[in-house]
This record gives structure tokens, sequence and C-alpha cells, in this order.
């Protein structure tokens, strides 16, 4: 229950993220570097980070709740 009612907290941290920093980095590097392939380089690293981000989201929540079984 309790981490179902967190995603709304993990989408707002994520989202203001995304508008602060991912897009307008984004956006600098496809308006600037359009003929290089720095943009590419960039993309991957947002993939690369957000699968993370829910690789280690996850295993603390499965921590979380192996402990609370425990106690």
């Amino acid at each position: 229950m309790t981490m179902s009612q967190l995603t709304t907290a993990f989408h707002g941290v994520g989202a203001v993220f995304l508008a602060m920093y991912i897009d307008p980095m984004m956006s600098r590097s496809l308006d600037i570097e359009l003929q290089n392939n720095h943009w590419i380089d960039n993309v991957y690293s947002i993939l690369v980070g957000r699968i993370l981000s829910y690789l280690l989201a996850s295993l603390v929540f499965l921590a979380l709740y192996l402990y609370a079984l425990l106690v």
C-alpha cells in the first residue's frame, strides 16, 4: 500500500527534474550539435539513468518490505 501511494511522490520529483534539467539539456544538444552525434550520448545516458533509478528504487522497497516482514 505504501509503495503504491509513494509513486506520486517519485513521479513528481522525476517530473520536476525532467522539466528543470533534462529537457533543457536535450534541447541545447539538439539545437547546437545537430550535426554531431553527442545528443545520442545524452539520450543513452538518460535511458541508463532511468533504468538504474528504477532498479535502485525497487531494491530499496524490497529491502524495506523484507525488513517489515522480519520485524
